[in-house]
């Protein structure tokens, strides 16, 4: 369990709640230390997210712990992780041969449609962060 195991790293305390009708739980909360480690880690801007896709997401909605620009440095990764991936994938487009099997170039337009209309997203995401920190 990760709760457990960030406790007993001392970045984060659990207090035990006795329930009537459920079980026992613990609640948890982050310590000083434990927000030094996240801010730190919500800073690291990862170029080729290959552990987890998600990853990138779960950041960017804890970005407001983090000064603006990091949020800004975590958007300009993630879409140049996303060029990076379009340009290869375009480089594999083909037109089936006659009798080739068609369904991995229909899989390969899917993936390119889906960066494009990431990349559409993050531009988006762009201009709300300039509109949300501009004086």
């Amino acid at each position: 369990m990760i709760l457990p195991r960030l406790a007993s790293d001392g970045l984060a305390t659990a207090k035990g709640v006795r329930q009537r009708d459920r079980p026992d739980k613990d609640l948890y909360s982050i310590t000083p230390a434990g927000r030094r480690v996240l801010r730190r880690w919500l800073s690291e801007a990862e170029e080729e997210p290959v552990r987890n896709a998600n990853i990138f997401a779960l950041k960017l909605f804890f970005c407001d712990l983090v000064p603006a620009r990091t949020a800004q440095a975590q958007l300009d990764a993630y879409r140049r992780f996303l060029e990076t991936r379009l340009s290869r994938f375009h480089t594999m487009v083909h037109e089936p041969a006659r009798g080739e099997n068609i369904f991995p170039q229909l899989v390969l337009g899917r993936a390119i449609a889906r960066i494009e209309a990431t990349l559409l997203w993050v531009e988006g995401a762009n201009n709300a962060l300039d509109a949300a920190h501009r004086p």
